[in-house]
């Protein structure tokens, strides 16, 4: 019987794999650049290791994504490749949460058909598609860590290069490594033991990774270097964290007056697994610092998105599994039965002191709703990019290539046409705020006057120049004169691009005069 129930899961699991597989693919296959996505491939392409490096203090990322985007680039691909990328690294974490992770076929269905699984980590193509299958195999092996030091450090080094908001996760870990090392000190052989230090340092060496590249973040970063810490800001953070998450896993252009009641219902059930945790003293503590360290970098200094917002909900699944492999429950037996005269409140609590008793089972139910929740999401993006025009840069682009001369250079006001430069690796930008030429958006405060000698210097070698603009408006209007193209394409998200015009540019009127 237990072996027909296994074959049956094993069978809806490789079903399972194979539908997201090729969903999610098509949907790779699709999908054009946005700024975010381009930006990163672009640093990778136009500089070296040292490059890449001095480029964190103004991104605020860890180097590991743009390190794997610098070998691609480096080998000769186009910036078509990076949502490639993103889904294999997605389809590899997919067939580790179906066929590995011990949790049930319900949960890890909607675990692989949830909103960041089904686009925002896979089809979108950005540095998060690296957590889940880090925090998979962290998972996997987290019972037999002690048996292999030197990997496990490895992946924890790994995961601190990712991103800043993993570092609660990564902190605590290395606390429980050096906890681990203290304890088995005097047991363990020289040998052991010294794969232990290797192991533990290898993930201090990843956090110094981390941290040494963007110490200057707090300068450097327009963003970060304007924010203001106060009680207000503090408060806010802690009050509405859950709640911004679930708004951002759960809100797409379909879900419409569902987007506030599947919020906070979702922000409800996750309080309620972090409650039911308390049972797993090593995984609660883990989830907990996580989650403080996240209110910290994303809702105090920064701001929730919903790339990020689905790794929080998946954040709940890596603990929960962690408990369920390594770390024994603790159940107490409360000291008065609590009695109620009335019959639907005594009811309600029977019912919370047995979903209660049977923590293990309530957290997979309640995790299995939450990424339920967030299907609608993914599935509306997924289905529109299929469709329609993500971003414009890829269509411009093939417009410039066949339209324009090859020896175009394109100026825009600030530089922020990145998209565009990742399509177009052959062409020149300029930027006239900066009074520079530019591949990437630098993200260094602007001068207080341009320089309209030099941008004159720059520009006057060049015989065709072109204007660029752009709006996360459709309906922005266009220019009066001189347009020679423009596109009103774009899926609204998060200020994606969804209006670009080019038009000429008379470099002595607007210069010189």
């Amino acid at each position: 019987m237990k072996e027909n129930t296994q074959k049956r899961s094993a069978a809806v699991c490789i079903a399972l794999f194979a539908v997201y597989g090729v969903l999610t693919l098509i949907g790779a296959l699709r999908h054009e650049l946005w700024f975010d996505e381009a930006q990163a491939w672009v640093i990778a392409r136009d500089n070296d290791i040292a490059g890449i490096i001095s480029m964190l203090k103004y991104e605020g990322h860890p180097p590991l994504w743009h390190f794997v985007l610098y070998i691609f680039s480096h080998l000769g691909f186009g910036c078509q490749v990076m949502p490639l990328i993103s889904w294999a690294f997605s389809v590899i974490a997919a067939g580790i949460i179906l066929f590995k992770l011990p949790i049930g076929t319900p949960l890890k269905a909607a675990i692989v058909f949830s909103n960041g699984f089904l686009f925002y980590n896979s089809v979108m193509s950005r540095v998060y598609c690296l957590i889940p299958l880090l925090l998979c195999l962290i998972a996997l092996l987290y019972p037999n860590r002690k048996k292999h030091p030197v990997l496990f450090g490895t992946l924890v080094a790994l995961l601190a290069n990712t991103h800043i908001f993993v570092c609660g996760i990564v902190g605590i870990i290395g606390i429980y490594m050096l906890i681990d090392l203290w304890g088995d000190w005097k047991k363990n052989s020289a040998k052991q033991n010294t794969f232990n230090l290797i192991g533990l340092g290898i993930a201090g060496a990843g956090v110094l990774l981390l941290v040494l590249p963007l110490i200057e973040i707090f300068v450097s970063n327009t963003y970060i270097s304007g924010s203001r810490l106060s009680a207000a800001s503090i408060i806010s953070g802690f009050a509405y964290c859950f709640f911004n998450v679930s708004s951002s896993s759960v809100s797409s252009p379909f879900t419409g007056f569902l987007t506030m009641p599947f919020a906070v219902i979702m922000q409800f059930m996750m309080i309620a697994v972090l409650i039911l945790m308390r049972h797993w003293r090593k995984g609660f503590i883990i989830e907990l610092i996580f989650i403080l360290f996240y209110i910290f970098t994303n809702e105090i200094l920064w701001f929730t998105i919903p790339n990020r917002a689905v790794l929080f909900l998946f954040s709940f699944v890596f603990t929960f599994v962690i408990a369920k492999t390594a770390d024994k429950p603790v159940f107490k037996e409360p000291k008065a039965n609590v009695k109620s005269s009335s019959r639907l409140i005594q009811g309600l609590i029977d019912f919370f002191a047995k979903c209660d008793r049977n923590a293990e089972k309530t957290c997979g139910i309640l995790l299995t709703v939450m990424f339920v929740l967030t299907i609608p999401s993914g599935a509306a993006y997924l289905v529109k990019d299929y469709g329609e025009e993500f971003c414009p840069a890829k269509e411009t682009a093939e417009f410039i290539r066949s339209d324009l001369e090859k020896d175009a250079v394109f100026v825009s006001d600030s530089d922020y046409f990145t998209q565009l430069a990742a399509y177009l690796p052959e062409y020149k930008f300029y930027a006239l705020d900066y009074g520079e030429f530019y591949t990437y958006t630098s993200h260094k405060p602007l001068p207080e006057t341009a320089d309209g000698e030099k941008i004159y210097s720059d520009l006057s070698g060049y015989e065709h120049i072109y204007y660029v603009i752009s709006s996360s408006q459709a309906d922005h209007p266009e220019s009066p004169v001189n347009v020679v193209y423009n596109v009103r394409e774009g899926i609204p998200f998060c200020g994606n691009i969804c209006y670009l015009e080019i038009s000429e540019f008379d470099l002595d009127e607007r210069i010189r005069h």
